[in-house]
């Protein structure tokens, strides 16, 4: 492995750095902490990826790049007669081969396996040879000699050669079995000599005949030369008897073939003869057929029209029907627009009642509500300075007479009596207060009769203004059914009137029975019409097949003459199929 150039882009120490590599040894200097050991590390990085690096991939990217700066390493080596050019980043990288264009590999894994099968050594096994440290050596010192002879051997390429010794060995000893085996299977001299006098005995006998055979060969040759010139004139003379055979029998079917169709067209005259006959019957008979059809067209239209009549006479009859419930609906709803704003007057006094009657209740009730918390309140406050006395009679009662008053804390001796007096008076009447207010918020806890009427006419009034506002409601949408409903009405009757009009328009003249018989009448007719069409269709070919009749004769005349020459023709030829044989046989 040879290394040709290092780039090195935002790793660790190195900004951007590029190292080109000359011949030979190779020195790196410089003082502590300026990245010479980041040289070695970017390459063993690029070689095996992140295992390679020390610490963690965070810590690769230079400090004096940005956060999103692209960290890379590009390395070019070359490696068993072949140039490479690896180029890894924090998150991909790409191994080219020999200056080519696209990668032949192109993941953090894949360059990785691909870099180790080319280099034959593991990450290991290359950190503790040829890329390591004079401390790190120490890993050959702890193996036992055997493995450390494995371990070099491996690492050398020396295994590579104890395994082509093998294989040597392997394939001599094969080829040497293959020998064996094949002087095994060798005959003795004699066998060999024997079998090489056969051979030159059979080479006489063979060459003998050879000299027969060509002997035989030109005879023949020269008897073939005597006989070519007679083979060819029979073969000539029976060619031209084939040939006029052939033309007899093409001239003997065209004369059948003519013959066959002036047949075919005599029955075909024949067949129009009859259909001029039966024609002419047909005709007397579908005279009628035009004006019946104009008739039953006529009727058609009646029927049509008589159909139209009828579909508007039930569209009148709808019409007068729907007329005359609009006309009621009308009637009952006139009164609407008058009803509407008594409706809306009474309206208007009942809600003016509501809000009189839900402004008196509230103020009642928050009367009530006033004097009820109001109890309750001074009931509170009754309970508390009620335990505050009895809190303080109870510490005058426990300090008794030699002890000091609790409000002014002066001591008490003869005034004990009138103290303790003065605390049990005032808790009388606080026990007093408290049983009033008690029975005064017993008397608030149910809603007073003036409130409760006042809720209950609130109440009904608000029903009232429901019901005046629903049939307010109803009369409202009669008012706007009556605009709508004039206008239906109005639409119904110019429609009532355009069907009238056209209803009378049409003329009631129709007679079904007449029309089924003309049905029944021209149904009966058009298959004869039909089969008069056919025939004369036939009658139109009666010239056609005269000309063709014509034609056919000629023809016949023609192919029985050319026959009659090929006869003779065939006669006059001096052919015998026997001497043509013997001939061909010789």
């Amino acid at each position: 492995m040879r290394l040709n150039s290092l780039r090195l882009s935002n790793f660790r120490q190195h900004v951007d750095t590029f190292i080109e590599f000359e011949t030979g040894l190779t020195g790196i200097i410089g003082p502590n902490g300026s990245g010479k050991t980041t040289i070695l590390e970017a390459i063993a990085w690029a070689l095996y990826g992140q295992d390679a690096a020390r610490g963690k991939k965070e810590t690769i990217r230079s400090l004096s790049a940005g956060a999103g700066a692209r960290v890379k390493v590009e390395l070019d080596f070359q490696l068993g007669g072949h140039r490479y050019r690896v180029e890894r980043g924090l998150t991909s990288a790409e191994l080219y081969l020999d200056g080519a264009e696209e990668p032949i590999a192109n993941s953090l894994t894949g360059v990785s396996e691909m870099l180790r099968r080319r280099l034959g050594m593991t990450r290991e096994e290359f950190f503790n040879t040829y890329f390591t440290g004079q401390k790190e050596l120490d890993v050959m010192a702890s193996m036992a000699p055997s493995e450390r002879a494995q371990f070099l051997s491996r690492v050398l390429g020396y295994e590579r050669l104890r395994v082509a010794q093998r294989l040597v060995r392997e394939k001599g000893r094969l080829v040497g079995a293959e020998a064996t085996g094949l002087r095994t299977a060798l005959p003795d001299a004699a066998h060999v000599e024997r079998i090489h006098d056969e051979a030159v005995a059979r080479l006489t006998q063979a060459s003998e005949r050879v000299r027969v055979s060509t002997t035989r060969r030109d005879r023949a040759t020269h008897e073939m030369s005597e006989i070519a010139p007679r083979w060819l004139a029979a073969q000539q003379e029976r060619e031209q008897l084939q040939e006029a055979l052939a033309e007899l029998r093409v001239a003997e079917s065209e004369a059948a073939a003519y013959a066959r169709d002036a047949e075919r067209i005599g029955r075909e005259l024949t067949d129009v003869a009859a259909a001029d006959d039966e024609l002419q019957h047909l005709a007397e008979e579908l005279r009628p057929l035009a004006a019946l059809s104009e008739e039953l067209q006529a009727l058609d239209a009646l029927a049509r029209d008589e159909g139209r009549r009828n579909a508007l006479l039930d569209t009148e009859r709808a019409l007068e029907e729907e007329l005359s419930r609009l006309r009621e609906r009308r009637t009952r709803i006139e009164t609407a627009p008058s009803l509407e704003e008594e409706a809306i007057l009474e309206l208007e006094q009942m809600r003016a009642m509501l809000e009189l009657v839900e402004g008196e209740l509230e103020a009642k009730r928050t009367e009530w509500v006033r004097d009820r918390q109001e109890a309750d309140t001074k009931r509170t406050a009754l309970r508390e300075q009620y335990a505050e006395v009895k809190e303080q009679r109870e510490r005058l009662v426990t300090a008794g007479e030699d002890g000091t008053c609790p409000i002014c804390e002066r001591a008490l001796h003869d005034h004990y009596r009138s103290v303790l007096d003065h605390f049990d008076e005032q808790m009388a009447n606080l026990i007093a207060d408290g049983k009033y207010f008690n029975s005064r918020i017993e008397q608030l806890e149910e809603m007073p009769g003036e409130v409760r009427e006042l809720d209950e006419r609130r109440r009904s009034t608000f029903e009232e203004v429901g019901k005046l506002e629903r049939r307010l409601v109803k009369v409202q949408l009669a008012v706007q059914e009556l605009t709508s409903l004039t206008r239906d009405l109005h639409a119904r009757e110019q429609r009532f009137a355009l069907v009238h009009a056209e209803r009378v328009a049409i003329p009631g003249t129709y007679d079904a029975a007449r029309h089924a018989a003309a049905r029944r009448e021209l149904e009966r007719l058009r298959p004869l019409d039909g089969r008069a069409t056919r025939l004369a269709t036939l009658m139109e070919r009666r010239p056609v097949l005269e000309s063709e009749r014509d034609r056919a004769a000629a023809g016949v005349a023609r192919a029985q003459g050319r026959a009659a020459k090929l006869s003779a023709r065939r006669d006059v030829l001096a052919f015998s199929e026997q001497g043509y044989a013997a001939l061909r046989a010789r």
